[in-house]
C-alpha cells in the first residue's frame, strides 16, 4: 500500500495467480505491507484479478495458514514486471478464498443480451474475514441493473443504489458496526468491484449480479453478418511476460478443492434469422428449443414487420451450453451468431414506452451501408494513412493454442492491405513499443510502387523487440507527423491492447475534437485479451471505428485489417442527423437540470430530449451502430418517425431515410437501462477534459446521480450499496425508482395491466377473491365488519393502483394509479365520481385533509397537488420539489401539508394558499414518511439516513434528530395523546421516543427481520410492528414489554391498523392474504385471501391504504 492507494497485482511463477490466466479464480489478496514493494504505475487497476480480494484483518497462525493459498510477490526492476519470489511468505501475504461455482446465463433477444452471473466462494478457515474485496469484467457498455449477496443461508444482501459518496459512507458505517454488507462500484465500464465485510467463518459467500448489454454486430470473414456475444473471462495486464514459458493454466491456480465448476448457459431467441452459431469453447448446441419466454426484435426483422414473422413461423430457442469441472478459462466466451442472407441486420426505431418518471427511451439502429447505398462516393481518396504497429514484447507470445506468435500473424497480413493501398494517398508506418520509430522520418511519402515494395517488406521483418507497450507516445508522434496539407489523416492502430488506457482516449477524444473531419482513428485488436473498452473506444472517440480478432480462432485475419483500410479511404465517414420531429428538443446535462420547470414553457408540446452519443457519431460503412435517445415525454405522445439525413460531404444533397418508431418487443426496461447508461457514458466523456465551471459541475453531478439512483445504475457517480442490519434481513430494493413504494395504512393492493401480466407473472402463492366492476371486496364476518366501519377493501380491477385513501368523512375513496391520474370513488357504490389528471408521473402518495375539503397527491413528477375531491378541480401544483415526491400528509389542525421527497428533503405548505411555508432540511438520505403528531405541535420525518427529525411545522426548526437506529427508518408513527413516537427500521427494531426531549424510551427487539410498519391502537395500550420476518407483533407502549406475535403469514408483512375501537388488528402481506386479530389474545380471527392477479408482480411494491372507520 502506497499512502491510501491499494493496490492488487498479478504474478507469474508456478502456484502463483494470474489475472490473464485465471480470470474467475477466486483471489483473496491481502494488501502489501507499507513500503514494502516499490509499485510501479505498470500496475493498474485492470490487472486485478477477478475473484475476491481481502485486505489483511486475518490471523496468520493457526489454521487459517493452510486455508487460503498463499503468494508474494516482488517487483522485478530489471523487466518492470511482477514476478514470484520463491522466499517464505510475508506477513501480509495474498491468500486466495476458494471458489465453489461460476453460473452464468445469458438470454439474446435480438441485439440485446440479458445476463445473470453468479459466483460462490467459502471461507474454510476458523477466523472472521473482516472485509473483502471482489472484481470482476463485464463486457464493455453492460449495464448492472441487479446485484445481490448472499452470506450465509440467512443474510442475504439486496443492492439499492446510492450516490457514490453516500454509497460508501453507509457501507463503511456498517462494516464499523459489525453488520455484514456489499458495495459495487464501477472503476472502468468493464470492471466492477464488490466489497463484502464481516465474513464469518465456515460460510459460503454468493454473489449474483444481473446485467443487459448491445450484442455487438460483426461482418463474418469479410463477407457475412451477424452478432457477436463476448464474456469476458480475463482482463489483459499492461506489462509482463510468461517466466520460464511455463502457459500451463492449472500450474497458475489456487487451490480449490470441491469446487462445482464452470456452468455458462447462451440462450437465443430465433424467429428463424439465424443460419448459424459458432462458439469459442468445447460447448453443446442445441437448436429448436420450445421458448420459455417472450421474444423481442429479431435480428433482421424491423419491429415494424414483426407481426408477419410471428404470423408465418414459431420461434424457438438455441441454447448453447458449456461446462467445465474447472473454475478456470483461458480466453473470452465467445458465441457468434450468423445471420441468414434472407435476415440482413437492418437499420430501426424502437421505443421503451413512457414509464412512471415520465420518461421513455428510444432506440435507433443504424447501418450505413443499407442507408447510403444510394448516395454519390466521393472523389479517390487523397488523405493520409498511418499504420501504427504494435511490437511490444507482448506481441512475440502466443495465444491460446496456437504455437505462431502474434508478431508472425501480424507480418503476414501487413503485404495484402499495403498492397490494396489507393495510388493518390500518402503513406508511413511507425513501430512503437517503449519507443517509438517511422519508416520516414521525414514523414508520409507518396504510394509509389517503390515505396508500397519498401513497406511491404518493412512489415513483414517487424520483430516483438521494443519492450513496453507506450501506445500514447507513439499516438502523440504519429499526429505529429502528420501531413497538414493533404485531407486527411488516417491512423490505423494494430497492437495486442496490453497499455494503460485512460490517457489514451482522452488524447484520441481531444484530438479528434480539435481536428475535426481532418483525422480518424482506427484500432485492431489481435489477441485473447484485448481490453474491449480500449480497442471500441478508440475508433469511438477517433472517428473510427475498433475490432478484436481472436487469432487462435482467426489466425488469418489480413481481410479484417483489409477492410478497416477500405472504410478509411472511404471520403470522410458517414455522416447523418437523426432528426425526431417539430415538437422535440435536443438538451445538454451540462447545461441543462433534468425535470426543469420552465415557467410557462412547461405547458408547451415541445418535449426535451438527450441524445447519446451526441453528436451523431461518424460511421464507417461495416458499422451497425446505436443512438439512444431518453425522452420527457411526460403524457405528451412519442415520435412516431425518425429522420435519417445524410451530411457526408459529395453525396446527394437532402439525402434522407425515414425509419418508423415501432414499440419494443423486449423487456421494457431493458433499453431504458441501455439508455441510461448511454447518456451517463457520453456525460462522462464529454465533460473529459473540459474547464468545469462550479456550476456545471454541480449540474453534471446531480443529473446523474438522479438518473442512477433513478434507474439503479452504477457509473462513476453512483454505487450499489446492501446493508444487512441484522440477523435475518432481506433489504429489498426498487431497482426502477429511487425509493421503496411504502406501505400507507392496511388493505388496497394494485392490481397488474394486461402487459404486466404478460411481462411479469405474479411470483407467488395461488390465491382467490370476489369481484365487483370496479372494486374487490373480501367477505368479511358481519359483525366484524360493522366494528370496523364497513367492508374491508382489497384491491381495484384495472389499471395498477399504487396507493389508496379514504376520506375522513367516509364520502370518498381516492385511488393513486401508475397511469400519472387519481380517482376519486364512492365506496358505497363503487362508481368512479372524479379521474384526476395533470401529473406527468406515477403518483406514489395520497392524503385527504382532515375535514376532507381537500385531497393531496405527491407524484415521480416532483410535484404535489391539492385536488377539490367534489369537482375534481386541481387548486394547487406545488412545484419546489426538485427530486420525486414520495409522501404526503396533512396535519390536524388542517393548518399545514407536509411533503417528502427523495432530494432529502421535507416541504411545509399552506394548503389553502399553495404558498412554500418552510423547507426543512438536515436529512442525508431520502424522507419516506411523514408524520403530524395529533395535537399538530410536531412533524416528524424518517429517512435512509437512519434517522427520525422531528419539526416544529410552524417555525421549520428541527427540535430534534432521534439517532440510535443502524438501518433506514421506513415508517413512523405518533401515539394518539402525542407523547409517544414509534419508529420502524430495516435493523430490525422499532424505537418508541418522547418527542419533547427526543430520549429514546424503549427498544423493541425480536424481529428477525426489518420492520417496515408501526401503528398505535386508539386507546394507547398497544403498539403494533409488522416485519418481513412474517410476523406482527404486539407491544405495551408504555413498558416496551412483548405481548403477542402474531404468526400465520408466509411472507413479509407490509402494513397495519386498528379498528377505531382497538378490538381488532388487520395485517396485510405478501402473501396475499389479510388477516384480523385479536390484538389482546393473539388469535387470528379470519383470513381473507386475494387472487393473486388482483395483485402487483413485486412484492416490495405492494401498498396498503385502508383507514378504518
Amino acid at each position: 500500500m502506497l499512502g491510501d492507494t491499494t493496490w492488487w497485482f498479478s504474478s507469474n511463477a508456478a502456484g502463483a495467480f494470474q489475472s490473464n490466466q485465471n480470470p474467475h479464480a477466486a483471489c483473496f489478496m491481502h494488501q502489501t505491507a507499507e513500503g514494502s514493494i516499490a509499485m510501479s504505475r505498470h500496475l493498474h487497476i485492470e490487472r486485478m484479478p477477478s475473484g475476491v480480494h481481502f485486505p489483511p484483518n486475518i490471523n496468520n497462525e493457526g489454521s487459517a495458514r493452510n486455508d487460503y493459498s498463499r503468494f508474494t510477490t516482488r517487483l522485478n526492476q530489471t523487466h518492470q514486471y511482477a514476478q514470484a519470489s520463491p522466499r517464505p511468505p510475508e506477513p501480509r501475504m495474498p491468500l486466495c478464498l476458494p471458489l465453489l461455482k461460476i453460473s452464468t446465463e445469458v438470454t439474446i433477444d435480438g441485439t440485446v443480451a440479458s445476463t445473470k452471473l453468479i459466483q460462490r466462494f467459502i471461507n474454510r478457515s476458523e477466523v472472521e474475514i473482516h472485509q473483502a474485496h471482489y472484481t470482476f469484467p463485464l463486457y464493455d457498455g453492460a449495464v448492472v441493473t441487479a446485484f445481490k449477496c448472499s452470506v450465509g443461508d440467512e443474510m442475504v444482501l439486496v443492492g439499492k443504489v446510492e450516490p457514490r459518496d453516500y454509497a460508501k459512507n453507509t457501507y463503511d458505517r456498517a462494516v464499523t458496526q459489525g453488520y455484514a454488507a456489499a458495495l459495487l462500484e464501477e472503476h472502468t465500464p468493464e470492471i466492477f468491484k464488490t466489497m463484502v465485510g464481516n465474513i464469518p467463518s465456515m460460510t459460503e459467500v454468493e454473489v449474483e449480479i444481473k446485467y443487459v448489454s448491445e450484442v455487438k454486430a460483426t461482418l463474418l470473414d469479410g463477407r457475412k453478418e451477424g452478432l457477436e456475444l463476448v464474456i469476458p473471462m480475463s482482463i489483459a495486464p499492461r506489462y509482463g511476460k510468461p517466466v520460464g514459458g511455463n502457459r500451463n493454466l492449472d500450474s497458475f491456480a489456487p487451490a480449490e478443492p470441491e469446487r462445482s465448476g464452470l456452468d455458462i448457459l447462451v440462450k437465443i431467441n430465433n424467429d428463424g434469422s439465424i443460419q448459424g452459431v459458432e462458439q469459442s469453447h468445447n460447448s453443446k448446441t442445441k437448436w429448436n428449443v420450445a421458448m420459455e419466454d417472450k421474444i423481442v426484435d429479431s435480428f433482421g426483422t424491423p419491429a415494424a414487420d414483426k407481426g408477419k414473422v410471428v404470423d408465418t413461423f414459431k420461434p424457438t430457442q438455441i441454447h448453447v451450453r458449456h461446462t467445465s469441472a474447472k473454475t478456470i478459462m483461458d480466453e473470452d466466451f465467445v458465441v457468434t451468431i450468423e445471420t441468414s442472407p434472407e435476415h440482413p441486420l437492418r437499420s430501426r426505431a424502437v421505443l421503451s414506452p413512457t414509464n412512471n418518471a415520465g420518461h421513455a427511451a428510444l432506440l435507433v439502429n443504424v447501418k450505413p451501408a443499407e442507408l447510403f447505398e444510394d448516395a454519390a462516393r466521393a472523389e479517390e481518396f487523397d488523405g493520409e494513412i498511418i499504420f501504427m504497429l504494435d511490437q511490444s514484447a507482448s506481441m512475440g507470445w502466443p495465444t491460446g493454442t496456437q504455437t505462431r506468435t502474434k508478431i508472425q500473424t501480424l507480418q503476414a497480413a501487413m503485404p495484402r492491405s499495403l498492397i490494396s493501398l489507393p495510388s493518390g494517398c500518402a503513406f508511413n508506418v511507425l513501430s512503437f513499443g517503449g519507443t517509438n520509430k517511422l519508416l520516414w522520418d521525414e514523414g508520409s511519402q507518396p504510394c509509389t510502387e517503390s515505396n508500397r515494395e519498401a513497406a511491404i517488406k518493412y512489415g513483414g521483418s517487424v520483430q516483438p523487440d521494443m519492450g513496453g507497450t507506450e501506445l500514447l507516445a507513439a499516438l502523440k508522434a504519429a499526429v505529429a507527423s502528420r501531413l497538414v496539407d493533404r485531407s486527411s489523416t488516417q491512423i490505423i492502430i494494430i497492437t495486442d491492447g496490453e497499455v494503460e488506457e485512460n490517457k489514451v482516449l482522452e488524447f484520441v477524444w481531444k484530438t479528434r475534437q480539435d481536428l475535426g473531419h481532418r483525422i480518424r482513428f482506427f484500432a485492431l485488436g489481435i489477441g485473447i485479451r484485448v481490453p474491449h473498452r480500449l480497442i471500441g473506444r478508440i475508433g469511438e472517440f477517433g472517428g473510427g471505428y475498433g475490432e478484436v480478432v481472436d487469432i487462435d480462432r482467426h489466425p488469418q485475419w489480413s481481410d479484417r485489417l483489409t477492410q478497416m483500410l477500405q472504410a478509411g479511404i472511404m471520403p470522410s465517414s458517414w455522416e447523418f442527423d437523426i432528426d425526431l420531429g417539430r415538437g422535440f428538443e435536443r438538451k445538454d446535462l451540462m447545461e441543462y437540470q433534468l425535470g426543469e420547470q420552465e415557467g410557462p414553457s412547461v405547458q408547451s408540446d415541445v418535449v426535451s430530449y438527450v441524445q447519446a452519443p451526441y453528436p451523431t457519431p461518424a460511421m464507417h460503412p461495416f458499422s451497425y451502430r446505436s443512438v439512444f435517445f431518453l425522452l420527457e415525454l411526460g403524457e405528451r405522445p412519442p415520435p412516431s418517425q425518425v429522420t435519417l439525413r445524410s451530411t457526408t460531404p459529395g453525396t446527394k444533397t437532402q439525402t434522407t431515410h425515414v425509419l418508423p418508431v415501432a414499440p419494443t418487443w423486449t423487456d421494457k426496461a431493458a433499453i431504458l437501462h441501455l439508455t441510461i447508461k448511454a447518456v451517463l457514458v457520453g456525460l462522462e466523456a464529454q465533460a473529459r477534459g473540459a474547464d468545469w465551471e462550479r456550476a456545471k459541475k454541480e449540474r453534471v453531478q446531480s443529473n446523474a446521480e438522479r438518473l442512477g439512483t433513478l434507474y439503479s445504475i452504477t457509473s462513476q457517480w453512483t454505487s450499489f450499496v446492501a446493508v444487512d442490519p441484522g440477523r435475518k434481513l432481506v433489504s429489498e430494493v426498487e431497482f426502477h425508482k429511487t425509493h421503496f413504494i411504502k406501505a400507507a395504512i392496511c388493505d388496497v393492493l394494485r392490481a397488474p395491466t394486461p402487459s404486466d401480466a404478460a411481462n411479469n407473472p405474479p411470483i407467488l402463492g395461488d390465491l382467490s377473491l370476489s369481484r365487483t366492476n370496479d372494486a374487490i371486496l373480501g367477505d368479511i364476518d358481519p359483525d366484524m365488519s360493522a366494528t370496523m366501519g364497513g367492508p374491508l377493501l382489497l384491491g381495484f380491477a384495472g389499471r395498477g393502483v399504487d396507493v389508496v385513501a379514504f376520506s375522513p368523512d367516509s364520502h370518498y375513496l381516492a385511488s393513486a394509479s401508475y397511469d400519472y391520474t387519481v380517482k376519486i370513488w364512492d365506496p358505497a357504490t363503487g362508481h368512479c365520481l372524479q379521474t384526476l389528471e395533470g401529473h406527468r408521473g406515477s403518483v406514489g402518495a395520497v392524503a385527504f385533509s382532515p375535514d376532507s375539503h381537500y385531497l393531496a397527491s405527491a407524484s415521480y413528477d416532483d410535484t404535489v397537488k391539492i385536488w377539490d375531491p367534489a369537482t375534481g378541480h386541481c387548486l394547487q401544483t406545488l412545484e419546489d420539489h426538485r427530486g420525486s415526491a414520495c409522501a404526503v400528509a396533512f396535519s390536524p389542525d388542517s393548518h399545514y401539508l407536509a411533503s417528502a421527497s427523495n432530494e432529502n428533503t421535507v416541504k411545509i405548505w399552506d394548503p389553502a394558499t399553495g404558498h412554500c411555508l418552510q423547507t426543512l432540511e438536515g436529512h442525508r438520505g431520502s424522507v419516506g414518511a411523514v408524520a403530524f403528531s395529533p395535537d399538530s405541535h410536531y412533524l416528524a420525518s424518517a429517512s435512509y439516513d437512519d434517522t427520525v427529525k422531528i419539526w416544529d411545522p410552524a417555525t421549520g426548526h428541527c427540535l430534534q434528530t432521534l439517532e440510535g437506529h443502524r438501518g433506514s427508518v421506513g415508517a413512523v408513527a405518533f401515539s394518539p395523546d402525542s407523547h409517544y413516537l414509534a419508529s420502524a427500521s430495516y435493523d430490525d427494531t422499532v424505537k418508541i421516543w418522547d418527542p419533547a426531549t427526543g430520549h429514546c424510551l424503549q427498544t423493541l427487539e425480536g424481529h428477525r427481520g426489518s420492520v417496515g410498519a408501526v401503528a398505535f391502537s386508539p386507546d394507547s395500550h398497544y403498539l403494533a410492528s409488522a416485519s418481513y420476518d412474517d410476523t406482527v407483533k404486539v407491544w405495551d407502549p408504555a413498558t416496551g414489554h412483548y405481548l403477542q406475535t402474531l404468526e400465520g403469514h408466509s411472507y413479509g408483512v407490509k402494513a397495519i391498523a386498528f379498528s377505531p375501537d382497538s378490538h381488532y388488528l388487520a395485517s396485510a402481506s405478501n402473501d396475499y392474504t389479510v388477516k384480523i386479530w385479536d390484538p389482546a389474545t393473539g388469535r387470528c380471527l379470519q383470513t381473507v385471501t386475494l387472487d393473486k392477479t388482483a395483485l402487483p408482480y413485486q412484492p416490495f411494491s405492494f401498498d396498503f391504504a385502508r383507514k378504518f372507520q
